[in-house]
């Protein structure tokens, strides 16, 4: 993320038969709502709150 100079995004990994995790994509808007709304897992404010305390002015 920080070559590429994103502090926030959704990464798609998947898990390969020996266990090992291989990067797919990263969306750099993010994309949660599927999980999080009918799961009800409050992802949005999780977020919206570590991006708040982020922000170094």
């Amino acid at each position: 993320m920080r070559k590429i100079d994103l502090n926030c995004g959704s990464l798609d990994f998947i898990r390969t038969k020996d266990g090992q995790l291989v990067f797919l994509e990263v969306n750099p808007t993010g994309q949660f709502g599927m999980v999080d709304f009918p799961c009800n897992y409050g992802l949005h404010k999780k977020v919206a709150e570590t991006l708040i305390k982020m922000d170094v002015k």
